[in-house]
């Protein structure tokens, strides 16, 4: 879906309504493209959130916190 896009990607981690939850690993991956931009991390744990930050930009929705 990355590649194709023409607009940049976020991923939405938000487990609660979908059941799975995104691993720091996948998340780790995925951000090393080049078309995926940013996280909305829906979970809940700002302490997963903060291990990948360098230089992505990482919405958490309980803590109306935004990490550039």
């Amino acid at each position: 879906m990355a590649d194709a896009s023409p607009l940049p990607v976020i991923l939405y981690s938000v487990p609660a309504n979908t059941g799975l939850d995104l691993s720091a690993d996948v998340i780790l991956r995925l951000a090393s493209h080049e078309n995926i931009i940013a996280l909305k991390d829906s979970a809940g744990d700002v302490g997963i959130s903060v291990r990948y930050t360098s230089g992505y930009i990482i919405l958490v929705a309980y803590l109306s916190i935004i990490y550039i």
